[in-house]
C-alpha cells in the first residue's frame, strides 16, 4: 500500500496522513523485528553510501536535490523525507523505513 501511495503522485490530505501513519507503523515493526538497534537513518545512509563508494554529491543526485543538500543530510543538518527514504531504499535495495527517524 505504501508503494502504491508513493507512486500515486499528488495525494489528498487524507492519503498523506494515511501514508505517514503506515510509514510510522512499518518503522515500529522493523525496529522491533528487522532493524539494527541504535542506528539512525543518517547513519544507515552514510554506511551504505560509503559501502557503495558514493560521495555526498552522489547522494544528492539520488535524492534529486541540490548537490549541497547531500552533505547537509549526511551531517544531520537536514532531515530525510519519506520521498528521500523511498529513493534511497530503491537505490540500495533495502526497506525505506530504516532511513526515517
Amino acid at each position: 500500500m505504501i508503494d502504491r501511495l508513493m507512486a500515486a503522485g499528488r495525494l489528498s490530505k487524507g492519503q498523506e496522513l494515511y501514508l505517514e501513519t503506515l510509514v510510522q507503523l512499518v518503522e515500529v515493526y522493523e525496529a522491533a523485528h528487522a532493524g539494527v538497534e541504535g542506528v539512525s537513518g543518517v547513519e544507515l545512509l552514510a554506511a551504505l553510501a560509503a559501502e557503495h563508494g558514493m560521495t555526498a554529491t552522489d547522494v544528492a543526485r539520488v535524492l534529486g536535490v541540490h548537490a549541497s543538500m547531500g552533505s547537509k543530510i549526511l551531517k544531520g543538518e537536514r532531515a530525510l523525507t519519506v520521498a528521500h527514504a523511498k529513493a534511497l531504499g530503491e537505490r540500495f535495495g533495502v526497506g525505506f523505513a530504516g532511513f526515517l527517524e
